[in-house]
């Protein structure tokens, strides 16, 4: 368990998420954090060449802020990262999340390589990058690589696009229609 913490500014030596925990991680929980002012992730699992599947699981992340992350400007990352999660459930609910750097390659929630069965709700994500026109990797508020069985409902954004593709050496085209996206809405006032 990782609870109650207040994390700001890491990665200020050399890139790094706020926090990074093994591949091989089964059953952690990172609730009630606050993150702000981090290189790149504010937290992330390594990611397994090819994305070998099963080796990490019963994955989530609640009521946490991360703000301002994504400060060295690097891309194709998110704030809330799982890659390859596959051997039990993946549960990324009531956050907060506030920026993830300009580049339109990041995302508020990414899910990289093969993370089956999450479920994604009651999330708010705001100042994420905006979506580029005919540019092939934008990618929004939330992120799918080649994830299945996916549920994604009632989240809050200021920018609605969403991604679910593969990484190109695996298939040009993806969307899977196991995934599930219902009641997403824009947020169109920030002053409410």
């Amino acid at each position: 368990r990782i609870d109650n913490n207040c994390l700001r500014g890491s990665g200020i030596d050399a890139p790094a998420p706020a926090v990074s925990y093994s591949e091989f991680t089964r059953g952690l929980t990172f609730t009630h954090n606050e993150v702000s002012h981090c290189a790149i992730q504010a937290i992330r699992t390594s990611w397994r060449y090819l994305g070998w599947r099963g080796h990490c699981g019963d994955i989530e992340y609640a009521w946490n802020r991360t703000s301002d992350v994504g400060q060295d400007g690097l891309h194709d990352f998110g704030a809330l990262y799982v890659s390859c999660s596959n051997a039990g459930y993946t549960r990324i609910h009531h956050n907060l999340i506030e920026g993830v750097g300009n580049n339109p390659n990041n995302a508020g929630i990414y899910l990289d390589v093969f993370v089956d069965g999450a479920e994604i709700h009651h999330n708010l994500s705001l100042d994420m990058p905006p979506e580029r026109f005919l540019y092939r990797l934008s990618r929004g508020w939330v992120v799918l690589v080649m994830s299945i069985n996916t549920k994604i409902f009632d989240n809050w954004t200021d920018q609605l696009s969403y991604r679910d593709f593969d990484q190109g050496r695996y298939r040009f085209f993806w969307h899977d229609r196991t995934n599930r996206r219902t009641n997403n809405p824009l947020i169109r006032d920030r002053a409410l």
